[in-house]
Protein backbone atom coordinates (compact mmCIF):
# COMPACT_ATOMS: atom_id res chain seq x y z
CA UNK A 1 0.00 0.00 0.00
CA UNK A 2 1.24 3.81 -0.88
CA UNK A 3 2.75 5.12 2.28
CA UNK A 4 0.14 8.33 2.22
CA UNK A 5 -2.49 5.85 1.58
CA UNK A 6 -1.50 4.05 4.85
CA UNK A 7 -1.22 7.28 6.78
CA UNK A 8 -4.75 8.16 5.75
CA UNK A 9 -5.94 4.93 6.60
CA UNK A 10 -4.76 4.67 10.37
CA UNK A 11 -5.62 8.40 10.80
CA UNK A 12 -9.40 7.44 10.20
CA UNK A 13 -8.97 4.80 11.97
CA UNK A 14 -7.82 6.82 15.21
CA UNK A 15 -10.25 9.07 14.43
CA UNK A 16 -13.59 7.55 13.87
CA UNK A 17 -13.86 6.24 17.51
CA UNK A 18 -14.00 9.72 18.68
CA UNK A 19 -16.54 10.86 16.34
CA UNK A 20 -18.31 7.93 17.53
CA UNK A 21 -18.40 8.73 21.32
CA UNK A 22 -18.71 12.36 21.16
CA UNK A 23 -21.38 12.21 18.98
CA UNK A 24 -23.04 9.83 22.02
CA UNK A 25 -22.14 11.90 24.51
CA UNK A 26 -24.10 14.97 22.40
CA UNK A 27 -27.36 13.19 22.98
CA UNK A 28 -29.60 14.77 25.74
CA UNK A 29 -28.92 18.35 25.00
CA UNK A 30 -31.24 20.80 24.20
CA UNK A 31 -29.28 21.14 21.04
CA UNK A 32 -27.61 19.02 18.63
CA UNK A 33 -24.02 20.00 20.03
CA UNK A 34 -22.18 17.75 17.95
CA UNK A 35 -23.03 16.95 13.59
CA UNK A 36 -21.24 15.54 11.53
CA UNK A 37 -20.84 16.73 7.91
CA UNK A 38 -19.80 14.60 4.64
CA UNK A 39 -19.23 17.35 1.21
CA UNK A 40 -17.64 17.31 -1.81
CA UNK A 41 -16.63 20.73 -3.31
CA UNK A 42 -15.78 21.08 -7.22
CA UNK A 43 -13.50 23.99 -7.55
CA UNK A 44 -11.04 26.26 -10.37
CA UNK A 45 -7.49 26.37 -8.77
CA UNK A 46 -4.99 28.85 -10.08
CA UNK A 47 -1.50 30.83 -9.12
CA UNK A 48 -0.51 33.95 -7.85
CA UNK A 49 2.97 35.01 -8.11
CA UNK A 50 4.82 37.75 -6.11
CA UNK A 51 7.59 37.98 -9.01
CA UNK A 52 5.58 37.95 -12.51
CA UNK A 53 8.84 39.37 -13.79
CA UNK A 54 10.40 36.03 -13.46
CA UNK A 55 6.96 33.41 -13.39
CA UNK A 56 4.15 34.70 -14.66
CA UNK A 57 0.35 32.22 -14.53
CA UNK A 58 -0.89 30.75 -17.75
CA UNK A 59 -4.54 29.96 -16.20
CA UNK A 60 -6.00 27.64 -13.97
CA UNK A 61 -7.13 23.91 -13.29
CA UNK A 62 -10.12 22.07 -11.90
CA UNK A 63 -9.96 20.68 -8.51
CA UNK A 64 -11.51 19.49 -5.58
CA UNK A 65 -11.72 19.18 -2.04
CA UNK A 66 -14.03 16.16 -0.49
CA UNK A 67 -13.86 14.50 3.17
CA UNK A 68 -15.57 14.83 6.95
CA UNK A 69 -16.26 18.19 8.64
CA UNK A 70 -16.92 17.78 12.60
CA UNK A 71 -19.29 20.57 14.04
CA UNK A 72 -19.27 21.38 17.74
CA UNK A 73 -21.86 24.03 18.78
CA UNK A 74 -20.60 25.80 21.81
CA UNK A 75 -23.75 27.53 21.45
CA UNK A 76 -27.00 27.13 19.83
CA UNK A 77 -25.93 29.48 16.58
CA UNK A 78 -21.98 29.01 17.07
CA UNK A 79 -19.88 26.13 16.55
CA UNK A 80 -15.81 25.66 15.89
CA UNK A 81 -15.20 23.17 13.18
CA UNK A 82 -12.64 20.99 12.06
CA UNK A 83 -11.75 17.63 10.20
CA UNK A 84 -10.02 15.67 7.27
CA UNK A 85 -10.20 16.19 3.37
CA UNK A 86 -8.28 15.18 0.52
CA UNK A 87 -7.64 18.19 -1.27
CA UNK A 88 -6.40 18.76 -5.13
CA UNK A 89 -5.11 21.67 -6.74
CA UNK A 90 -2.66 22.75 -9.51
CA UNK A 91 -2.38 25.81 -12.15
CA UNK A 92 -0.36 26.64 -14.97
CA UNK A 93 2.49 28.93 -14.87
CA UNK A 94 5.87 29.63 -17.26
CA UNK A 95 9.08 31.19 -15.81
CA UNK A 96 10.80 33.56 -17.84
CA UNK A 97 14.57 32.45 -17.77
CA UNK A 98 15.53 28.84 -18.77
CA UNK A 99 14.65 26.33 -15.80
CA UNK A 100 15.46 22.85 -14.40
CA UNK A 101 12.58 20.71 -12.98
CA UNK A 102 13.25 17.67 -11.16
CA UNK A 103 10.66 15.35 -12.18
CA UNK A 104 11.31 11.67 -12.78
CA UNK A 105 14.45 12.60 -14.66
CA UNK A 106 16.20 16.50 -14.61
CA UNK A 107 14.35 18.49 -17.20
CA UNK A 108 15.90 21.43 -18.32
CA UNK A 109 13.27 23.36 -20.42
CA UNK A 110 13.63 27.11 -21.96
CA UNK A 111 11.93 30.16 -20.73
CA UNK A 112 8.28 30.69 -21.65
CA UNK A 113 7.88 27.24 -21.43
CA UNK A 114 4.41 26.53 -20.00
CA UNK A 115 4.45 24.05 -16.83
CA UNK A 116 0.95 22.36 -15.22
CA UNK A 117 1.45 21.57 -12.00
CA UNK A 118 -0.56 19.04 -9.63
CA UNK A 119 -0.44 19.04 -6.34
CA UNK A 120 -2.80 16.61 -3.54
CA UNK A 121 -2.36 17.46 -0.41
CA UNK A 122 -4.21 15.83 3.29
CA UNK A 123 -6.51 19.11 4.67
CA UNK A 124 -7.46 19.71 8.29
CA UNK A 125 -9.30 22.68 8.40
CA UNK A 126 -10.08 24.53 11.75
CA UNK A 127 -13.07 27.00 11.32
CA UNK A 128 -15.59 29.08 13.16
CA UNK A 129 -18.81 28.76 12.70
CA UNK A 130 -21.89 31.46 12.61
CA UNK A 131 -25.33 30.17 11.40
CA UNK A 132 -28.21 32.47 11.54
CA UNK A 133 -32.04 31.73 13.33
CA UNK A 134 -33.97 29.07 11.10
CA UNK A 135 -36.11 30.80 8.40
CA UNK A 136 -38.83 27.65 7.90
CA UNK A 137 -36.13 24.81 6.47
CA UNK A 138 -33.50 27.01 5.72
CA UNK A 139 -30.77 28.73 8.20
CA UNK A 140 -28.03 30.78 6.83
CA UNK A 141 -24.29 30.32 8.11
CA UNK A 142 -20.77 31.90 7.26
CA UNK A 143 -16.98 30.30 8.03
CA UNK A 144 -14.06 31.85 8.27
CA UNK A 145 -11.07 29.51 9.30
CA UNK A 146 -7.22 28.20 8.32
CA UNK A 147 -6.21 25.08 6.58
CA UNK A 148 -3.31 22.84 7.76
CA UNK A 149 -2.05 21.44 4.72
CA UNK A 150 0.20 18.33 3.94
CA UNK A 151 1.23 17.49 0.73
CA UNK A 152 0.68 13.41 -0.39
CA UNK A 153 1.57 13.98 -3.64
CA UNK A 154 2.81 16.34 -6.36
CA UNK A 155 2.73 15.88 -10.45
CA UNK A 156 3.90 17.88 -13.11
CA UNK A 157 3.27 18.33 -16.90
CA UNK A 158 5.19 20.38 -19.61
CA UNK A 159 2.90 19.63 -22.95
CA UNK A 160 5.47 21.00 -24.71
CA UNK A 161 7.84 17.87 -24.07
CA UNK A 162 5.53 15.03 -23.55
CA UNK A 163 2.24 14.13 -22.80
CA UNK A 164 0.38 13.59 -19.00
CA UNK A 165 2.54 14.60 -15.88
CA UNK A 166 5.52 13.04 -14.02
CA UNK A 167 6.53 12.54 -10.37
CA UNK A 168 7.22 16.25 -9.10
CA UNK A 169 7.67 15.48 -5.23
CA UNK A 170 10.89 17.40 -5.05
CA UNK A 171 9.41 20.48 -6.44
CA UNK A 172 6.28 20.65 -3.62
CA UNK A 173 6.81 22.27 -0.30
CA UNK A 174 5.74 19.52 2.40
CA UNK A 175 3.87 21.74 4.44
CA UNK A 176 1.04 24.56 3.48
CA UNK A 177 -1.32 27.07 5.58
CA UNK A 178 -4.32 28.22 3.64
CA UNK A 179 -6.97 30.72 4.86
CA UNK A 180 -10.64 29.93 3.79
CA UNK A 181 -14.19 31.94 3.44
CA UNK A 182 -17.43 30.08 3.18
CA UNK A 183 -20.83 31.29 3.17
CA UNK A 184 -24.10 28.65 2.38
CA UNK A 185 -27.38 27.64 3.34
CA UNK A 186 -29.08 24.29 5.14
CA UNK A 187 -31.86 22.90 4.21
CA UNK A 188 -33.30 20.85 7.16
CA UNK A 189 -35.03 17.10 6.02
CA UNK A 190 -36.17 16.86 9.77
CA UNK A 191 -33.91 15.81 12.87
CA UNK A 192 -30.58 16.66 13.01
CA UNK A 193 -30.19 16.27 8.66
CA UNK A 194 -29.88 18.69 6.81
CA UNK A 195 -28.35 19.47 2.67
CA UNK A 196 -25.88 21.64 2.81
CA UNK A 197 -24.65 23.97 -0.12
CA UNK A 198 -21.95 26.85 -0.12
CA UNK A 199 -19.67 29.17 -2.29
CA UNK A 200 -15.62 29.02 -0.61
CA UNK A 201 -12.47 30.51 -1.74
CA UNK A 202 -8.95 29.56 -0.58
CA UNK A 203 -6.04 31.52 -0.27
CA UNK A 204 -1.90 29.67 0.41
CA UNK A 205 -0.05 31.52 2.61
CA UNK A 206 2.88 30.10 1.86
CA UNK A 207 5.46 29.23 -1.17
CA UNK A 208 3.72 25.98 -3.29
CA UNK A 209 7.23 25.37 -5.00
CA UNK A 210 10.08 24.39 -3.69
CA UNK A 211 12.20 26.74 -5.93
CA UNK A 212 14.16 24.13 -6.12
CA UNK A 213 17.34 23.64 -8.85
CA UNK A 214 18.16 27.36 -8.55
CA UNK A 215 14.23 28.73 -9.92
CA UNK A 216 14.05 32.63 -8.87
CA UNK A 217 13.21 33.14 -5.56
CA UNK A 218 9.40 33.61 -5.41
CA UNK A 219 6.28 32.95 -3.60
CA UNK A 220 3.44 30.78 -5.73
CA UNK A 221 0.23 30.87 -3.90
CA UNK A 222 -2.50 28.76 -4.87
CA UNK A 223 -5.87 30.38 -4.78
CA UNK A 224 -8.75 28.28 -5.19
CA UNK A 225 -12.73 29.31 -5.64
CA UNK A 226 -15.17 26.04 -5.32
CA UNK A 227 -18.99 24.95 -5.23
CA UNK A 228 -19.96 22.74 -2.20
CA UNK A 229 -22.87 20.34 -1.74
CA UNK A 230 -23.08 17.37 1.39
CA UNK A 231 -25.40 16.56 4.05
CA UNK A 232 -25.22 17.06 7.33
CA UNK A 233 -26.07 14.00 10.20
Amino acid sequence: MHRSSRFLHHLFSLTLPFLLLTGLTARGQDYQKFRIMFNLTPSYTWFQTNSPRAVRTEGGTLGYNAGIKTIIFFQKNYAFSTGLFYFHNGGKIAYTDSVTLLLNDELRIPGNTKIVYGFSSLNVPIGLRLHTVAFGYLRYYFEPGMNMLFNLSSRAGVPAYFDGKENASDEARLFNLSFYVETGVEYSLGGGTALTGSLSYMRGLFDQTSDAAGKPSDRLAFNSLGLTVGIIF
